[in-house]
């Protein structure tokens, strides 16, 4: 099976599984949107089933524990995979 896979700052975004790993996404995105932490927008969101995997850099070591944090609080996650990478690290 193929996983949702989506950058938030694409405006073609689309999870190509079914409708909660959709929907699962699409709470993170917004999540992250509206912490208005720039760096949370460049993260690539992988979703399989309950499992969330957030690909990508950010600017600090706070944003991402932060990307973490917030796609951890969404319904129906029960794990999150953290691929992040701190620029300059």
């Amino acid at each position: 099976m193929r996983s949702a896979e989506c950058r938030i700052d694409s405006p073609s975004c689309r999870f190509p599984v079914g409708l909660a790993d959709s929907n699962t996404g699409q709470q993170i995105m917004e999540s992250f949107w509206a912490s208005n932490l720039p760096g949370l927008r460049r993260i690539a969101i992988e979703v399989r089933r309950d499992t969330v995997t957030l690909l990508g850099e950010v600017g600090s070591y706070y944003e991402r524990q932060t990307a973490v944090a917030r796609a951890a609080q969404v319904a129906g996650v029960s794990r999150v995979v953290d691929w992040l990478r701190v620029r300059g690290e």
